[in-house]
């Protein structure tokens, strides 16, 4: 987690902090690929930190890349280019026992969000699992953010790659919410289960990983300490 290094005293007007400087964003680095280990080793560290603010159950509303900060090794390394990453931008950060969490309010864009915040359903830590280990590009609808159809193709992409949506909604959702979901399904004529993808860029493991976290029902996602417990993170 990044730190605070000083609190400025003088001006009080605007007050003003240091924070612990580091040498780029995720976002920007990922301007050249980042290799199976390197995402491993940004996984596990982003997973630690999730760990820490869930124990106190408080959910990170903004997981993006831009907020994931980097230092680079001094010297090339073979497989990681990082000595440090660590998560920052903690504004945003809320109680899960809020009514804010509770009453599903909208959390950043539409494309990053859960299905459960993108339906308004309460939500809590589980959505950190699948915001930041979401397939964005899968979900990518292709139209214009003004389109009103914009949020409604998400949740047909999500149904496309990682549904159906559980019969388990019942005991989440309203019977408007259900009847929105049931049309939703319905439209999608062909479903492509993202475990069947043909992709030399992903292996079979880290399928089999994505799959276990990108599920639908936020309770039956695992935990982030569940995920850094998983072989995935020992295999090669």
């Amino acid at each position: 987690i990044r730190q605070l290094v000083n609190e400025i005293q003088e001006p009080t007007n605007p007050p003003g902090i240091v924070l612990q400087h580091l040498d780029n964003n995720l976002l920007a680095a990922s301007s050249e690929t980042l290799n199976r280990s390197e995402i491993k080793y940004v996984a596990r560290i982003v997973l630690k930190a999730l760990e820490v603010l869930h124990e106190d159950s408080y959910v990170y509303t903004d997981i993006k890349l831009n907020n994931v900060l980097c230092n680079y090794k001094q010297k090339e390394a073979p497989n990681i280019r990082f000595s440090e990453v660590l998560l920052a931008n903690f504004g945003s950060c809320v109680p899960a026992t809020s009514d804010y969490a509770k009453k599903g309010e909208g959390i950043g864009a539409s494309i990053f969000r859960s299905p459960e915040a993108s339906l308004h359903l309460p939500w809590g830590p589980s959505t950190n699992i699948y915001l930041f280990f979401g397939n964005y590009h899968l979900f990518n609808p292709r139209v214009s953010v003004d389109n009103p159809k914009y949020e409604r193709i998400i949740l047909e992409r999500m149904h496309m790659f990682f549904g159906p949506f559980p019969l388990t909604y019942k005991e989440l959702a309203d019977t408007k919410t259900l009847n929105y979901l049931a049309d939703i399904m319905n439209s999608v004529s062909q479903r492509k289960p993202f475990h069947m993808i043909k992709d030399k860029e992903f292996a079979p493991e880290d399928k089999t990983f994505l799959v276990k976290i990108m599920k639908l029902d936020p309770r039956d996602r695992p935990t982030a300490k569940q995920l850094l417990e998983d072989s995935w993170f020992s295999e090669p």
